[in-house]
């Protein structure tokens, strides 16, 4: 029993390694057993090895995430695609804040690369740079 709880753990590690969050939903990866060929319980075999995963319950929803890929909550080695969806959440945020009015549209200008976004460069806004608030 120890050998094939041993190779369970190792696939759902590197499973998990391979995510771009290092982290899915148990219900989700619960999916994989047969494929995986995993006979043990998933949710136990999580709450099994706490060194190895973190398990939140949030309401009804189960996440487990990779304790190695994070470090005081945040990612240690973001992949880019992570990055890029930050960046997109940031700019999703932002608009719903009230930086954008409804007399400030979207423009395309060309060469300037400016935006309408109240006068900051395209360039600002995908590096995720946050305009002064006055």
């Amino acid at each position: 029993m120890m050998a094939l709880e041993k190779r369970a753990v190792g696939i759902v590690h590197e499973f998990l390694s391979l995510t771009v969050e290092k982290m899915v939903e148990v219900e989700k990866i619960s999916q994989f057993r047969k494929w995986f060929d995993i006979d043990l319980n998933i949710r136990d075999l999580f709450l099994d090895h706490p060194g190895m995963f973190y398990l939140s319950t949030k309401g009804k929803r189960h996440t487990v995430f990779l304790r190695e890929a994070y470090e005081r909550g945040c990612l240690i080695d973001p992949n880019p695609v992570y990055d890029a969806r930050r960046k997109l959440l940031d700019l999703v945020v932002l608009g719903r804040r009230g930086l954008f009015t409804n007399d400030s549209k979207l423009r395309d200008t060309g060469s300037s690369k400016e935006d309408g976004f109240k006068g900051r460069k395209m360039d600002e806004v995908l590096a995720g740079q946050r305009p002064a608030i006055h």
